[in-house]
């Protein structure tokens, strides 16, 4: 998963989860070059049916140009080791 970004703008990483199953994504590593933001979660839409996914946005922010790596991880917070990982990589380029 790639995403291109300038520094100083905000942009947003979209992942599902099962909350009810309590396995919840978080941030697992972002380099200090990014500032992690905020996150929400939104529930399902009105008419899914019972389980179904939500979606999960985290807000992140760059602060210099570069190519950079950010982790998040899926496990439940008592849980020691997360059951996925996804690696998604940043590009911010800097101003024209």
């Amino acid at each position: 998963m790639g995403i291109k970004a300038a520094p100083g703008q905000p942009f947003e990483v979209a992942v599902e989860q099962y909350g009810g199953s309590g396995y919840l994504w978080q941030v697992e590593t972002v380099p200090p070059a990014i500032r992690a933001l905020d996150d929400e979660t939104a529930p399902p839409a009105q008419g899914d049916p019972p389980g179904a996914p939500q979606r999960r946005v985290f807000r992140f922010a760059a602060d210099q140009a570069g190519d950079f790596e950010v982790v998040l991880a899926l496990k439940r917070p008592w849980e020691g080791e997360p059951i996925e990982r996804r690696t998604i990589r940043v590009r911010v380029d800097p101003p024209a």
